[in-house]
């Protein structure tokens, strides 16, 4: 009896190993030719736009421009349309404070990004304040829904000559789908990116973006980048305070006492 105790044990433990184990059969073991095609720095295509804005307007009654993501045909839901009444850019963690952007607004940014692999991972480098982004290709799954990461947490595959990156588990960012927009994104927000070479120089990111809380349905919309023969600037210099104070001089004080 106490030998079959053990035995079970051990297959439980077994089961338990498989079960938890990275997916092998999916995981990057070497750097295949795909990736080496995508090594290098990459700046974004200016010859077609960034993204609509569509029309809409700042506090100051000025129009916004250039938004990182296609912001006139995004399928918001009206708990989104009460969020941008409520917002304010005196809370903007961006401007305020110089939080980092996440996906997918460096996506569309306008500054450049480097891509590197290592054979479990690619690693991609934004000049936008120096961020390091993992994205795990070793076959492993997302973390609990409960583990939460401002830049999300990222893994990738190759599906046939495109890179699939899918990031879930971000934190709630009070900006996380356009900074200039100032469009909210949830904990519940999932970014697929599919990176794809149109001709050695020219690479075309694809990407579909859910988020049920702030929308109503997914979205989908392209970037484009092309190919840059030059470093990446090496560092990032932002004060909060400097930020803050020059907020404080300028931006149109919805909630009075909030400029303090």
């Amino acid at each position: 009896m106490t030998r079959l105790s053990s035995l079970s044990a051990g297959a439980v433990a077994a089961l338990v190993m498989v079960i938890c184990a990275p997916n092998a059969s999916a995981a990057q073991t070497t750097v295949s030719d795909n990736a080496l095609q995508l090594i290098g720095n990459w700046t974004r295509d200016t010859s077609v736009p960034r993204g609509d804005c569509g029309g809409a307007k700042d506090e100051r009654g000025n129009p916004i421009e250039d938004c990182s993501t296609p912001m006139g045909k995004l399928p918001m839901n009206d708990r989104a349309r009460a969020w941008l009444k409520y917002y304010d850019e005196l809370q903007s963690p961006t401007l305020n404070e110089c939080a980092a952007i996440t996906v997918p607004n460096l996506l569309g940014d306008v500054r450049p990004f480097g891509i590197s692999f290592k054979t479990d991972s690619v690693v991609i480098n934004y000049e936008q304040m120096n961020i390091i982004r993992p994205i795990w290709m070793d076959g492993r799954r997302h973390p609990p829904v409960t583990d939460l990461f401002q830049q999300g947490h990222a893994i990738g595959r190759w599906e046939g000559d495109e890179l699939v990156v899918e990031t879930t588990n971000f934190t709630f960012d009070p900006e996380g789908i356009d900074d200039h927009y100032h469009f909210p994104s949830s904990v519940r927000k999932k970014v697929i990116e599919r990176y794809k070479l149109a001709k050695p120089d020219l690479m075309t990111i694809t990407i579909t973006l859910e988020d049920p809380v702030f929308m109503t349905k997914p979205y989908t919309y392209v970037h484009q980048w092309k190919r840059l023969n030059k470093p990446l600037v090496g560092w990032w210099e932002c004060d909060p305070e400097v930020t803050r104070t020059e907020m404080q001089l300028t931006a149109p004080v919805k909630y009075p006492g909030s400029d303090k």
